[in-house]
C-alpha cells in the first residue's frame, strides 16, 4: 500500500485528498503546513507528497526546494497543488524539483490518475526498467474510455467487438471492466452464472486456463466476453491482480481485445490504458462532456501517453444538434476520428431487446459506420491481406471504400 502525505493548510482540501486516494486504497497522512510537512515527511516516510503552493511562513515552494537539497528524498515524488493557473508558476514549479502540477479545483480522479503516474514512473527509475509483458502485442487491445457517463461507452464497445467479429472473422474478446455497474451482458442479452466475481477466493498462481473458460461466454457470431460483477458486494471482491493476471492468460487466444472501461482513471483502469494499442475517447456534443473529455486528453498527457493512439468518437445520443463538430476540435485539440450519427430509437431497441446494432441492423448507418471505423483500427496485417474467404462486413466496407476496386481485390485472393 503507497503511502501519501498531503501539506496544505486548507482543511477541506486536505479532506478531499484523503477521502479521495483512501478510496484506492492508499495510505494518506495529511500535515497543515510546513514545518509540521517536514515533521511527518521524517516520520512517515511517503511514497509520494502533495504540496499546495500558497501556505502561510513557508509555501510550498520553499517546502520544496527544502526537500530536495536533503538527498535522501531527492527522488521523492512530488506534486504541487495551486489555485493559480499561470504558465510562469507552472514552470517555476518545475524548476525546484516538482514531478507534477494540478490546478485547484481539481477532480478527483484526475488527482488519482496523476499520483498513480508519479507512484509508477519512481518506481520504474528505481528499478531501472518497467516490467515487460511478452505476449502485450500479441492481440490488438481496444480500450473504450470517457470519463462522462451515459453518452453510449458500453454501446460503442460491444457494437465494436461484434463489428471486429464480423469483419475477420478473428478470436475477439469483450471485457466489461465496469465492475460496480457493468452492463455487456444486458446488451447482449445473455444471463451469465459466472463473472469476474468468479476469481475470489483463486491465488493468483491457480488462476489458469482452465479456470478462465468458466468466465468466458460465447456470443452468437462467436465473439467471446467477459461480463462484470452482479452487484457492489461481489464487484469489491475483485482485485486487479486477478484480473491482470486472468487477461495476462487469455491474450495469447485471441486477434482482439476490445475492453469497456469505467468512467476513472483507477487502477485497474490505468492497467488496459497502459497496454492499450487504441484508445476509444468517447465525446458527445455537450459541455459538460466536453469539459471531461479534455480533462482527459490532458491527463492522457500527464501520463505520456502517445496521443496518437486516441481516436476521438464523436457520438450523438440526443436529437437536438448540440455542439457544432469544428468547435469541438477547436475545443479540445484533437482531431475527430468518427462520429457517429444519431440513432434515436433504434437505439433505445437494441439495448432493451439486448440486439445491438452491429448484429441485428448491419445496415443502419449507426452500425456502418462503426463497421467501416472498426477496418480503419484493425491490425495493419489484416487491412494489407485480404481474408481467404471475405465476410459480408468486410465486403460492405470494401465497397464503401473503393466499390470500383472490390471485385479486383476479391478476385486476386483466388488467383
Amino acid at each position: 500500500m503507497a503511502r501519501i502525505l498531503a501539506i496544505d493548510d486548507d482543511e477541506n482540501t486536505c479532506a478531499l485528498v484523503e477521502a479521495t486516494l483512501r478510496k484506492r486504497s492508499y495510505d494518506v497522512r495529511t500535515a497543515m503546513s510546513g514545518v509540521e510537512g517536514l515533521k511527518a515527511l521524517q516520520e512517515f516516510r511517503p511514497d509520494a507528497l502533495i504540496v499546495d503552493k500558497m501556505m502561510p511562513g513557508m509555501d510550498g515552494y520553499e517546502l520544496v526546494q527544502r526537500i530536495r537539497r536533503d538527498s535522501e528524498f531527492a527522488r521523492l515524488p512530488i506534486l504541487i497543488l495551486t489555485a493559480e493557473a499561470d504558465l510562469e508558476g507552472k514552470v517555476h514549479a518545475f524548476d525546484i524539483g516538482a514531478d507534477d502540477y494540478l490546478n485547484k479545483p481539481f477532480a478527483p480522479e484526475e488527482l488519482i490518475a496523476r499520483v498513480a503516474a508519479l507512484i509508477r514512473r519512481s518506481q520504474v527509475a528505481v528499478n531501472g526498467s518497467a516490467p515487460v509483458d511478452v505476449n502485450r502485442r500479441s492481440p490488438h487491445t481496444i480500450a473504450v474510455h470517457s470519463l462522462r457517463g451515459g453518452i453510449g461507452s458500453t454501446t460503442l464497445a460491444v457494437n465494436m467487438g461484434i463489428a471486429m467479429r464480423n469483419l475477420w472473422g478473428a478470436p475477439t474478446l469483450l471485457v466489461d471492466m465496469v465492475m460496480l455497474s457493468g452492463h455487456v451482458n444486458l446488451f447482449l442479452d445473455r444471463r451469465v452464472m459466472h463473472s469476474w466475481a468468479t476469481l475470489d477466493g483463486y491465488a493468483l498462481d491457480d488462476i489458469d486456463e482452465q479456470l478462465l473458460e468458466s468466465l468466458v461466454h460465447d456470443y452468437e457470431n462467436g465473439m467471446e466476453f467477459i461480463a462484470a460483477p452482479d452487484n457492489p458486494r461481489q464487484a469489491e471482491l475483485v482485485t486487479r491482480e486477478a484480473v491482470a493476471k486472468a487477461l495476462d492468460v487469455l491474450r495469447p487466444d485471441y486477434e482482439y481485445i476490445v475492453v469497456d472501461l469505467p468512467h476513472d482513471f483507477g487502477d485497474m483502469t490505468l492497467e488496459i490504458l497502459d497496454q492499450a494499442d487504441i484508445i476509444l475517447l468517447l465525446v458527445a456534443p455537450e459541455l459538460a462532456s466536453l469539459r471531461a473529455t479534455a480533462m482527459t486528453i490532458d491527463t492522457y498527457d500527464k501520463l505520456e501517453y502517445d496521443l496518437d493512439k486516441v481516436r476521438l468518437v464523436l457520438n450523438r445520443p440526443f436529437a437536438e444538434e448540440g455542439v457544432a463538430s469544428m468547435d469541438i476540435f477547436r475545443a479540445l485539440k484533437h482531431p475527430i476520428a468518427v462520429e457517429l450519427p444519431y440513432a434515436g430509437a433504434r437505439c433505445v431497441q437494441a439495448i432493451n431487446n439486448g440486439q445491438p446494432l452491429a448484429a441485428a441492423r448491419p445496415e443502419h448507418p449507426t452500425s456502418r459506420a462503426i463497421e467501416d471505423f472498426a477496418y480503419e483500427i484493425s491490425k495493419r496485417s489484416h487491412q494489407e491481406f485480404p481474408p481467404i474467404s471475405p465476410s459480408e462486413s468486410w465486403r460492405r466496407v470494401q465497397e464503401s471504400r473503393n466499390p470500383s476496386k472490390l471485385l479486383r481485390r476479391v478476385g486476386r485472393i483466388f488467383q
